[in-house]
Parts: C-alpha cells; structure tokens; sequence
C-alpha cells in the first residue's frame, strides 16, 4: 500500500469513529490508470471537488496489485454527493462497460486487492458484507450497515444523471463472496 493523499480542497477534515461509518461503496474509476486516479485527486483547482478513501489497480504487475490510500477514514472523501458523510469509499480501476469476464480476466488483481480493503473496513468498522436494499439506504441517511455501489445510490435516491458505477456486469455478488472469504488479512493489507 502506498498513500498519495488528496488534496485538502478535494476533502473534508472530520474526526469520524466507527458509529459515523456506515456504507463502504464500491466504484469504478472510468480510468486505464490508478496512480492517475490518485494523482487526479491531488489537484486543488478542480471545479467540483473529488476523491475517494482508496484507489485501487494493477499496474505494478498481476502479482502486486496497487492499493493506494488517498484520505483517511476519519475525513470524508468527496465521492457521492450527500452520502458522504457517513461512507468510506473504494476507486477500482476499470469502467462501468466492462462485462463480468472484463472483471475477472482484466482485473482480478484489481478484486482481490479491493476485496481485502473491505474485509478490513468490515472488521475494523463492523460493517456486514451483505449488500443494502433500497429501503435499507433510507430516505433521510442510512438506517442500516452495509455494502452498496455508487449505482445503488443513484437508483435509490432517484439522483438524475447520476453514476452507473461500478456498472450493470460487474461481479457483485462474487466480489462479496470474496470479501467475506478472508479469513486473516494478509499483513500489507493491516491498514
């Protein structure tokens, strides 16, 4: 794991505990490039402000997926919209086009690195690898714990013009088995 942090204008500054956190939402970056990602985050002038918990890739190698943290689960990273405040978010590089076998083939490195950042989120923040409902989401913020995608959000909400990230085939239900299928967290992956 390596740490490129966002810039401050791309963030908010909180001192969040584990009562606060209550979704880790799954996104994919539209990006070839998760340092490019990262470093996106970095810039100051962007005229709406963004950035994510994690950024995760594969462009060291398919033996040494890249996993960077760009703001600290405390802060509230500028992701989707008014959930912020109580999620922790994670970039996967990929897009929303990709077929569940793009997924597999293209990016596994890229799933089981991210699979091991939320298995430590669902630990560390007691949150359950189950995917949330609708209902689950709330009208007026969560009323439960849980997995979701920025696509989840956007339909529960009835944002218009809002994200289909991760996109329609990606491997949800497989990647939640992956999740829940760590058993101990690798020591690169202790966070």
């Amino acid at each position: 794991m390596i740490t490129i942090p966002a810039h401050s204008h791309n963030y908010k500054q909180a001192n969040r505990t584990k009562k606060d956190i209550q979704w880790i939402v799954i996104h994919d970056a539209e990006a070839k490039s998760a340092m490019g990602v990262a470093n996106y985050f970095q810039n100051p002038k962007l005229a709406k402000p963004v950035s994510s918990h994690f950024v995760v890739g594969e462009e060291w190698g398919s033996f040494n997926p890249l996993v960077i943290r760009c703001v600290e689960d405390k802060d509230i990273a500028y992701t989707q919209g008014f959930a912020n405040d109580w999620c922790l978010s994670i970039e996967l590089q990929g897009f929303a086009s990709y077929s569940d076998s793009d997924w597999w083939d293209k990016r596994n490195d890229t799933l089981y690195a991210a699979a091991m950042v939320v298995s430590y989120w669902s630990r560390k923040y007691e949150i359950p690898i189950s995917l949330l409902t609708d209902s689950e989401m709330g009208l007026m913020g969560p009323t439960h714990r849980g997995i979701t995608t920025h696509a989840a959000i956007t339909k529960a909400f009835n944002i218009p013009g809002g994200h289909v990230d991760p996109g329609p085939n990606f491997p949800l239900e497989k990647f939640l088995q992956m999740c829940r299928d760590v058993k101990e967290l690798p020591e690169e992956y202790q966070l």
